[in-house]
């Protein structure tokens, strides 16, 4: 063989192919009994080495609310109709969570599972998918905290703010929403954020932001005419506005912004599982 040869066949040596993101989620499916043990182990890095212990998956959403409803309930004093505000923004924290914790731990999946990818051969998008663990947690302390507020409405006022009905069968539809939107980002994320801390911690920063631009912890009403469609563009927007109509009767999101939601929720899921199976090999490598 002569050298030019050689060089020719070195040259179309290559690395391990990528499995196609259909057969990536078939391989999850089959060990799908795996995805309760990764969420668990998200949720122990969370308090791990701590004094406080567990007491922190209440305190980690809990003091950053308190925080909010002094400032937004006591101090500025949004109006939402007969609902009172601080039901309103306990509900929209609540599934708030479903997007960002999943985004996050998402983003962290491969870097806190290296040692699970060192001894099993599981898929990447399976450790990215039990890590929506702690945004399951989040919201459902999210909504501990509101039913307590919903009880102290009912014996001080004598009423009940929650308003069930059909449209209540909104609220999972725009709960799943923000659940899709979050995975991918998260999904999308894992690899790079496994490679760099600059992700997650980019990442905390865009959040944090994000969530100031949803209509949250201010009604949509109170957008200036002007941005109040930019507003209506964020993915965000139309999940966040189902739930609250659904649940406590605020007003019904707009068209566009339910188009958003719905073509981002699915596109950036689809994406995020494309991505991290197109690059789970550069992750092993670095395992």
């Amino acid at each position: 063989m002569s050298a030019h040869t050689g060089e020719r066949a070195a040259v179309l040596v290559s690395g391990p192919r990528p499995d196609p993101a259909s057969v990536a989620m078939v391989k999850t499916w089959q060990q799908r009994r795996l995805i309760p043990y990764v969420a668990r182990r998200c949720n122990q890095k969370r308090y791990l080495r701590t004094w406080l212990g567990r007491s922190w998956l209440v305190l980690r959403p809990g003091l950053p609310l308190v925080s909010q409803l002094f400032v937004f309930a006591g101090v500025v004093k949004f109006q939402t109709g007969a609902t009172p505000y601080a039901i309103v923004l306990l509900l929209g924290f609540a599934v708030w969570m479903l997007l960002s914790e999943s985004a996050y731990w998402g983003a962290r999946s491969l870097e806190l599972n290296r040692r699970t990818l060192r001894a099993l051969r599981v898929p990447t998008l399976l450790l990215g998918l039990g890590a929506a663990g702690p945004a399951l947690v989040d919201t459902a302390i999210g909504l501990g905290f509101l039913a307590i507020a919903l009880l102290v409405y009912l014996v001080s006022d004598g009423q009940f703010f929650l308003a069930l009905g059909p449209e209540t069968l909104l609220a999972p539809v725009g709960a799943a929403l923000l659940l899709m939107l979050g995975m991918g980002i998260g999904l999308a994320l894992a690899v790079p954020g496994s490679l760099a801390r600059d992700v997650r911690f980019g990442l905390r920063v865009a959040l944090g932001a994000w969530y100031l631009l949803t209509p949250i912890v201010y009604p949509i009403s109170a957008v200036p005419d002007g941005l109040r469609q930019v507003v209506e563009c964020n993915p965000a927007t139309g999940a966040v506005g189902l739930v609250m109509h659904g649940l406590v009767g605020q007003p019904m999101p707009s068209t566009l912004s339910l188009a958003s939601s719905a073509i981002f929720g699915v596109g950036v899921l689809a994406g995020g599982v494309w991505l991290i199976a197109r690059l789970e090999p550069r992750a092993l490598d670095h395992v």
